[in-house]
């Protein structure tokens, strides 16, 4: 549960950084901050599987 949440506040964190990219017109950050997204996103998805 402890490292679920942790990957739920990284990808909260990231999300709210892709907006603000977007926001200054910084596209190049936001393919970035997707890419990094993708990977806590994977993470998380390894982690729930791992508890089944």
């Amino acid at each position: 549960m402890l490292m679920t949440e942790f990957y739920r506040q990284r990808i909260a964190k990231v999300e709210n950084e892709i907006r603000m990219a977007e926001l200054e017109r910084d596209f190049k950050k936001v393919a970035k901050l997707q890419a990094e997204k993708v990977d806590w996103e994977e993470r998380a998805r390894r982690e729930s599987i791992g508890r089944l």
